[in-house]
């Protein structure tokens, strides 16, 4: 099933609304780039949904990677801590594990499958 670009902009709203949920608070002067304080320390996210292949990416970063590998599996280095969702994915199943990775990382939000 080919992704649509109806399929990549419902994955960008719901993305950010699951962001925003989870207490993100969008950059000043920036366009779909937000900041998240977690218990594993600050987090950084980025909504990617123009890309042709898949219904998009959230490209996430923790300014402590040490301290976020203790309950999660980032880059040691950068703390790149990236989620990619290719075909076969849905928007629904890509909003869902999305979701319930964010609510891993802050405990402040049961996803629900209609996220």
């Amino acid at each position: 099933m080919k992704t649509t670009k109806k399929d990549r902009a419902a994955f960008h709203v719901g993305a950010v609304q699951i962001i925003k949920r989870h207490g993100g608070i969008l950059l000043d002067g920036e366009v779909d780039r937000y900041e998240l304080t977690t218990p594993l320390g600050l987090l950084t996210l980025f909504v990617e949904s123009d890309y042709d292949c898949g219904v998009g990416t959230v490209f996430a970063r923790f300014d402590n990677p040490q301290q976020a590998r203790t309950r999660i599996n980032c880059n040691a280095f950068s703390g790149k801590w990236n989620h990619h969702f290719f075909p076969p994915t849905t928007v629904a199943n890509a909003l869902y594990d999305f979701g319930f990775e964010l609510y891993r990382v802050t405990g402040n939000h049961e996803p629900e499958l209609d996220d």
